[in-house]
């Protein structure tokens, strides 16, 4: 594993270097995360002097990730841009929506995204960011959690199942939201009532992915937007094939929610601002290998 390690910072050095071709100035985008870091820490091994890096915060700490983001850039030595927004920088930005990306299009992290871009344009042109590497690397906790709950399951004898099913149900009534609303914020779990209708979806039927339960993937009864009903493609074939389950996952990311979600809103928010963001992990060799590396050498101890 210490040959692979030292493979990896080969490529990753060798990927950055061969995306740095630019006649506009490059920064790069720093959230604190290990992804962003590492693209970051690579791109000012390029350069002599410190190069440009930006990051937001919200007043809001639940969300902040500033403060690590400021770290990294002092132990990196880069120049740090950073700018706190507050609810209602967001909130005025809910109007501009269907002008930045001229399609239904729903994700948190897209009005982040916008202040992000609207910051670093006025210093550079060209920013490298990190995204892939999650999925490159089976980082989303959901992997991991995906494969121990549909290991569980999947073992289950159908009787349990039922009972599974049972619970499920009794956890979402009325008496139950009760007790939940009534519980601090702080330990309230928000997204319970939700996952336990994927559950019960996952649980009533074979044929819907158990993939939907733990991934961002929602597949409504009725689509909103259609007149005919969503097809759920049938990944049965794909899923037999790829022996874990985490690679499954990774398999449908790569397919769906890396080009329909993650790069569409990177790309929009971006290029509203006239920025050029620059993936490196996505290079197209450098990905390919990376998705060859053994599933065991991505994970440890259950964690991505």
């Amino acid at each position: 594993s210490s040959n692979i390690i030292s493979l990896l910072d080969e490529k990753i050095d060798s990927t950055v270097k061969s995306k740095i071709i630019s006649d506009r100035k490059i920064g790069s985008f720093l959230s604190g995360g290990i992804d962003s870091s590492l693209i970051t820490y690579y791109l000012q091994k390029q350069f002599s002097k410190p190069i440009d890096t930006f990051t937001i915060g919200f007043d809001d700490l639940s969300f902040d990730e500033s403060e690590s983001a400021k770290r990294i850039a002092k132990y990196l030595g880069t120049n740090h841009h950073e700018e706190v927004f507050n609810k209602n920088n967001v909130t005025d930005l809910i109007p501009k929506l269907p002008f930045i990306w001229d399609e239904p299009f729903s994700d948190p992290s897209q009005l982040p995204t916008y202040l992000l871009s609207e910051l670093t344009t006025k210093n550079v042109k060209v920013a490298f960011s990190g995204d892939g590497g999650d999925e490159l690397f089976c980082g989303y906790t959901r992997y991991n959690n995906g494969y121990k709950l549909h290991n569980f399951i999947e073992k289950s004898p159908v009787f349990l199942r039922n009972f599974y099913q049972y619970i499920n149900l009794l956890f979402r009534s009325d008496f139950s939201r009760e007790i939940l609303k009534k519980l601090p914020d702080s330990i309230r779990p928000n997204s319970l009532i939700d996952r336990s209708q994927k559950l019960e979806r996952i649980l009533k039927s074979k044929n819907i992915d158990f993939y939907s339960l733990i991934s961002s993937v929602f597949f409504p009864e009725d689509n909103l937007l259609l007149d005919q009903k969503l097809e759920i493609t049938d990944n049965k074939e794909i899923e037999e094939e790829l022996l874990d389950y985490r690679e499954y996952m990774i398999n449908r990311d790569i397919n769906e929610y890396l080009p329909d979600d993650i790069l569409t809103k990177v790309d929009r928010a971006s290029m509203f601002h006239g920025l050029e963001v620059r993936v490196p992990f996505l290079d197209h060799e450098f990905a390919n290998w990376a998705l060859n590396i053994p599933i065991s050498l991505k994970t440890l101890d259950g964690n991505g």
